[in-house]
Formats: structure tokens, sequence, C-alpha cells
């Protein structure tokens, strides 16, 4: 059903810009929805919606501090003694009112962080959370250790999630007509490389699995547009042949048979041709375990590790 609707509230449109009066053409689930929207925008009252969500930041707000590492910049002194950057220790003091608790100011108005409550994260690969101002140290209290991700965390990262990373590099090389697989043993095979780079290089957690794919698939991506174009020219090779074959098989029929047998020869040439279509998938690629470790065992057998010697 389709009916007329006044623009009239707030003089608004659906997108937010003004239309003033005048009357549009919609179905009655659009009207319905434009109208409830208006509705509740004419009951909102924008003081107390402020005054609401300063009221839920300062008692229930969570505030998280990402890669707080790279603000503990440290450095050997005189003697060999350890000594903080100056500029990460600016940084650092600038942080302790507001963990300690101090009034900011916003656009929307004051908000006390005295009850917020501050979660901070860093890998501290150069430094310890002990590098630390102690002022700044001390109003971070609770210190966890999180353990580095297993080969199994990494197979259900692999398989678990809808969209993961599988996923993602079987749909990009279906754009260049390569149907690609991986068994079982190749995704097993790709978390247990990415397990082993993690320890013997910089622990860069699920990332790893990036680095591990590219180089298992470097050479069918580079190679694919090559392999789908020798696949396109063998299957129109092949197409015509069949053409030619019913061609022939259709002259040396009887005469009141031949417009059949042409007919049928045209019918065998279309559908060949149109069987190498666009978003047909014409190459066949399947990772294996084999595949996954002859990739990655020169690369972690070759590690320079002196930096592990003391």
């Amino acid at each position: 059903m389709i009916g007329q609707v006044s623009r009239q509230a707030g003089g608004m449109d659906g997108t937010g810009r003004s239309r003033g009066r005048g009357k549009t053409k919609m179905t009655v689930s659009e009207a319905r929805k434009l109208l409830a929207d208006a509705e509740v925008e004419r009951f909102l009252n924008s003081d107390r919606v402020v005054k609401e969500a300063l009221r839920a930041a300062q008692e229930d707000g969570i505030v998280f501090i990402d890669e707080i590492d790279k603000i503990v910049d440290t450095s050997k002194g005189t003697g060999g003694a350890t000594s903080s950057n100056v500029s990460s220790e600016g940084v650092q003091r600038d942080l302790l009112p507001i963990l300690e608790g101090s009034v900011v100011g916003t656009k929307y108005g004051n908000v006390s962080t005295e009850h917020v409550l501050f979660i901070a994260s860093g890998a501290f690969h150069s430094s310890k959370p002990g590098d630390m101002l102690a002022e700044l140290q001390g109003r971070l209290p609770v210190k966890v250790e999180l353990a580095g991700l297993t080969a199994d965390d990494f197979y259900r990262i692999l398989t678990e999630p809808q969209h993961n990373m599988i996923r993602q590099q079987q749909v990009l090389l279906a754009t260049e007509g390569v149907d690609l697989h991986f068994t079982d043993g190749a995704v097993r095979a790709v978390a247990k490389a990415a397990e082993e780079a993690n320890k013997l290089l910089d622990n860069i957690g699920a990332r790893r699995l990036h680095t591990v794919l590219e180089r298992v698939l470097a050479d069918i991506s580079f190679e694919a547009p090559e392999k789908v174009a020798a696949a396109k020219k063998t299957r129109s090779s092949s197409s015509e042949a069949e053409a030619d074959a019913g061609k022939q098989q259709g002259d040396s029929s009887s005469s009141s048979s031949g417009s059949g047998g042409s007919a049928r020869s045209k019918e065998s040439a279309a559908s060949g041709s149109s069987g190498s279509g666009g978003g047909e998938l014409l190459v066949k690629f399947e990772v294996t375990e084999e595949m996954v470790e002859a990739c990655m065992k020169p690369m972690l057998k070759h590690i320079d590790i002196s930096k592990y010697m003391l």
C-alpha cells in the first residue's frame, strides 16, 4: 500500500536535511519508520541525554590504553644503568593526573575520572612494566601476564570465524578463477609454523598468520593469471574440436536430418563457449601439509638467533 506522508516533523527528511513542507509518496512500512523516528526525536530532551551520558561516563566508564610500552623508552645510561627517556617520562607524568582522578573538560561538560576504570596493555619486548614510573605503576596495581598463542589457538583462529583468513584468501583467488582448497593437515601446519615463528622472532600474535599465508600462497598468487589464461585456451581449443566433430557428423548424415544435425552442432558449440565464461573457477589448487612445511622450513631454519646470545 502506498500513501502520502507530509514531511513536516521538524522540517527534516530521512537523511537529516531540511526539506521544509511537502508530500512524498512511500510505502506504509517506510512511513511508519519515518513517523516513529520523528516522534522519538520530538520527545527526546538533548539536555537530559547529555546529562545521562556524562553520568554514565563518570560512573561506568572504561578507558583502554593500548601499547603503553611505547612510552617506556629505556636506554643505557652511565655505568650501564637504564635511564628512561625524557620525552617518554613526560608522557607518563601527563597520564598520572588522569589515572589518579581529575576533571577533564569536554565539549559536553566536565568529566571526572575518579571512578573510571583504566586498563593498559603492552607487549614490553624491549622493556618491562617495572621500567615505568613508580607512581604510574602504583595506579595500575593489578598485573596480568598473558601467555602466547599456541598452535591450537592459531588453528581455531583459522577455522572458527565465519570470515577467517583462509576463507578470505579463497574468495580473493576466486576472483582470478582459482579454486583454492586447504587440507586439514595444511591448516594445522600453518598454525604450527606461526607458533614457531613467534617463538623465534618477535611475538606479534595472530598477525603472524598473515605472514605465513602470504609466503605459502606467494607462487599461486603471482602465477594465477597465467594459469587461468592457459586453462581458458585449453578449454577453448577443446570446444572448437568438439564443434568441428559435430559439424562433420552432421555433414555425413542424410539431407533430411542435416538441418537437425547442424542445429545440434551449433548448440554444442554455444554451450562450450558459454562454459568458459567469467566467474567460473578454471584452476584448482590444493595446499597440503607438505607444501606448507617446504615453504616455511627454510625461513625458520635460517633465522638469525644472535640476538638471543649473551
